[in-house]
């Protein structure tokens, strides 16, 4: 099978006189040259009629150049035999490095993503058909394979019971919000067993002609250890001020500008102030300090 006449040539930056006569695996680029050779070979055995394979050719200049080529066998009228093989090449280059720069992108997200521990999810509306990634399934104990039931019934019945209230709040806003966008924290049953804090951030990504939402695309984030840190800093915060109303000096504790957030029931009858009608307030108006000597007010040891 020896090269008759095609657009393969100008593909390839070759004069179409200086190509008549090379055989058609020398217009192949090494890479790619066994496999397209195995179809042409099939084709030209009668076992297929046609075929279209994505390749690489060798351009003039050396490099491979990524092309489409289409191949039929055209046969004898009158004796059905193979005369010639019919080839039409599309240069596909420009496409390829699209595709390429595409998964590059894509690869890159995906990363950022696992890395960071976001595990994403991707509902279609319309077919109810949901996606979801290999974090956001072991951050769950599920499987990478394991068919997951996408209905809302499914997933709520692993939510906390006090949480479902909420979260359904939320999903009914995500259709009120005019960017479609929601965020809220849930709790949802491991496989294990535990309950996980998760951080859930969702968009509605494509709409219909009417506003309805096709397309949902989001995240969750496991915050189980910052709501643990949360949860151990609230009680010792209250273990503190249990013991600062319990002691017997008077209490006054401010912010970094001096007003008020604290006083315990011993400074209350101290400055005759309530704690709350002194939040907020400046100390040295609620703890007004005065030289017993002259009566003149002394300095604020706060200031």
């Amino acid at each position: 099978s020896q090269h008759k006449r095609t657009d393969l040539p100008r593909e390839l930056g070759q004069p179409i006189g200086d190509t008549l006569g090379i055989p058609y695996e020398d217009m192949l680029h090494e890479s790619d040259r066994a496999v397209a050779l195995l179809h042409l070979g099939r084709l030209v055995a009668g076992e297929a009629e046609d075929f279209k394979l994505e390749c690489r050719a060798s351009h003039r200049d050396g490099n491979p150049i990524w092309v489409l080529a289409s191949a039929a066998l055209l046969r004898s009228e009158i004796t059905g035999r193979p005369l010639y093989t019919i080839i039409q090449v599309i240069d596909i280059e420009r496409q390829k490095r699209a595709e390429l720069a595409l998964a590059k992108s894509e690869s890159r997200w995906n990363f950022a993503l696992e890395s960071a521990r976001h595990g994403v999810w991707d509902f279609d509306v319309s077919t109810g058909e949901m996606f979801y990634s290999r974090v956001w399934r072991r951050m769950r104990g599920i499987g990478d394979d394991e068919y997951v039931d996408p209905t809302q019934d499914k997933w709520l019945a692993r939510v906390h019971p006090d949480d479902v209230p909420h979260v359904q709040a939320a999903l009914a806003k995500r259709d009120d919000n005019e960017d479609g966008y929601i965020e809220f924290e849930f709790r949802e049953r491991h496989r294990d067993g535990h309950w996980l804090w998760l951080y859930s951030r969702g968009k509605v990504v494509e709409t219909d002609s009417e506003g309805n939402p096709l397309r949902v695309v989001g995240t969750d984030t496991d915050i189980s250890q910052r709501k643990a840190a949360e949860a151990a800093l609230a009680e010792e915060k209250e273990r503190l001020r249990v013991t600062l109303e319990a002691i017997a000096d008077g209490v006054i504790s401010t912010d970094a500008a001096g007003n008020v957030t604290f006083m315990n029931p011993v400074a209350e009858t101290m400055t005759a102030w309530t704690e709350s009608s002194a939040l907020g307030r400046p100390v040295s108006e609620i703890f007004v300090i005065k030289s017993e000597a002259t009566g003149l007010p002394g300095t604020d040891p706060v200031a």
